[in-house]
Order: structure tokens, then sequence, then C-alpha cells
């Protein structure tokens, strides 16, 4: 009976296809990539099949999960295209790092990358990477199929706020005075 069982699971387990990998491939740093996407609730998809991303000029982005692997922190930029019509849920090793702006219908960049930036109409988000591996996905949310683009920057320094720097100095520039106003004090 044992082995009548264990020969039934053996046959079992050899009709069942092996699962297969998930497919990823590799992205470069600091270059814009256009995706595609076919409506709500759809992933992304390569950038094979879409009018690419131009000023600056972009490449068509491969099948996802796109890959890539930071020594730094660093940030991940997900932007609409074409319409500004659309919304995206953007995850990374499987968690939803966040969902990008709200859209405003009614832009016509088409695929410049530089006009989408400034129009505020168009959904966009900035997303922070810890140094390490990573694995982007993304799923549209809202509006219907068309583009949109991406790129990941390394952070390799940190940058103060122009506000922080004022601050920075009037402390400081107070600490200074104090200690000079002290050593003033000692000598006379």
């Amino acid at each position: 009976m044992r082995r009548t069982f264990a020969a039934l699971v053996a046959a079992a387990l050899l009709a069942i296809p092996a699962a297969r990998p998930a497919q990823a491939t590799a992205v470069a740093l600091d270059t814009w990539y256009t995706f595609s996407f076919d409506g709500p609730a759809t992933p992304f998809a390569s950038g094979a099949s879409v009018t690419l991303g131009t000023n600056p000029d972009a490449l068509a982005a491969p099948d996802p999960a796109w890959t890539f692997l930071l020594s730094a922190p660093g940030e991940l930029f997900v932007l609409d295209l074409f319409q500004s019509t659309d919304q995206f849920e953007i995850f990374d090793m499987a968690a939803s790092q966040g969902v990008t702006s709200a859209p405003t219908s009614g832009a016509a960049c088409d695929s410049d990358i530089t006009c989408a930036i400034n129009d505020t109409r168009y959904s966009r988000g900035t997303f922070s990477l810890a140094a390490g591996a990573h694995s982007i996905t993304g799923t549209q949310l809202l509006g219907s199929g068309g583009a949109g683009a991406f790129i990941v920057r390394e952070l390799t320094s940190e940058v103060p706020l122009p506000g922080a720097l004022g601050l920075q100095g009037a402390v400081v520039a107070l600490g200074l005075g104090v200690a000079w106003r002290r050593r003033r004090r000692n000598v006379a």
C-alpha cells in the first residue's frame, strides 16, 4: 500500500510542470527607459511596442522585472507620458513602494520627457531605494493603455536643503561668538 501511494505521489509530482523562475532583466543606472501598459490593473511591459521617450532620449525598457544593484542609496523616478491620464503603483521585490501622483487630464507632451516633468498634470513619483539589489515592477491603476518612463539614480552625496545651509551657518556663527566672548572674558 505504501509503495502504491508513493508511486502515485511521484507520478503526480512529475506531472506538475516545473515552476519557471521569474524573468528579470538588468537595467543601467542614469538611463531613461520607456515602458508600456495596457490599461487599469495591468502590469508594466517592455517598451518595445511604443514610441520611445525623447528629450532626453530613452531606451525601450526590457520586460520587467527590472533589476539593478545600488552601491549607495538611490531613487527611482517614474513618469507618465503621452496623455496625462495614467497613475501607477510601484513594487520593489514584490513589496509596494507606493503610488505615483494623481494625474490631471489635458496635457499633451507626447513622448517629450522634459515637457512631462515640467507639467504637473502628469503622474509621477520618486521612490527612495536603499543600497543593495532591487527588482522593480509596476501596475497601472488609472487611465488607458499607453507609455511611461523611468530612471534609476544613485545618490552619491547628500546635498543639504538650501534652508538647512543657512541654519547650519547660524549655529556655527553662534558657537563661534559664544567661544569668542568666553575667551575675551577669560583674558580680561
